[in-house]
């Protein structure tokens, strides 16, 4: 149901001009957002299995430096 009314608030309100529909769009949004932002839930990117006498190495290169206005 919720997500019929989210479609029907993106066609009838922001597409159509509808302010009510485009209320009950911004609403619906604005909780998936919530729902999405609270969640506790850890995210697995990558996973394997180490056997022994591996390593697993993490590390962050810096990103390529921006080019400076003449």
């Amino acid at each position: 149901m919720l997500r019929y009314l989210y479609r029907r608030g993106q066609l009838k309100g922001l597409m159509g001009g509808s302010r009510p529909w485009t209320g009950v769009w911004a609403l619906l949004f604005a909780v998936r957002l919530f729902k999405k932002a609270s969640s506790r839930e850890a995210k697995v990117v990558y996973t394997e299995v180490l056997h022994p006498g591996e390593t697993l190495v993490i590390r962050h290169e810096d990103a390529a430096p921006k080019r400076k206005r003449r």
